[in-house]
């Protein structure tokens, strides 16, 4: 007679090779969200870091703001006065950027960079 129970080496491993996917997959899905993210804060670090590069030089030879990026707003702390040739011009460009890791959090953070130019160029 034929014993019909299976060996212990030869059980059906099926559902464990589907609950190992479902955590590898959900964290690499954090990990590639967490990538995107960080490229586009970075992104808008750049682009806020050359606003305010623009704006100062702007402002340092007494020529209007330039028009800013989408969602950048310019503040000028300091401002040159005609035939100053010692003080300094001060602009600062700020940017609100929205994130969101899946299974984690989500929120905004706010990127600012302040530009800082003498006066007459």
């Amino acid at each position: 007679m034929r014993n019909l129970r299976r060996p212990a080496s030869k059980r059906d491993d099926r559902g464990i090779a589907m609950i190992e996917f479902a955590i590898v997959a959900s964290l690499f899905i954090m990990l590639l969200f967490g990538v995107f993210q960080f490229g586009l804060g970075y992104s808008a670090k750049v682009s806020v870091a050359s606003a305010a590069r623009d704006a100062v030089r702007a402002a340092s030879v007494r020529q209007p703001l330039p028009t800013p990026p989408p969602g950048v707003t310019f503040t000028v702390n300091a401002a040159c006065a005609a035939g100053d040739t010692t003080s300094n011009a001060k602009v600062t460009a700020t940017k609100s950027v929205s994130y969101l890791i899946p299974f984690w959090r989500s929120g905004t953070w706010t990127v600012s960079t302040q530009g800082v130019m003498r006066c007459g160029g």
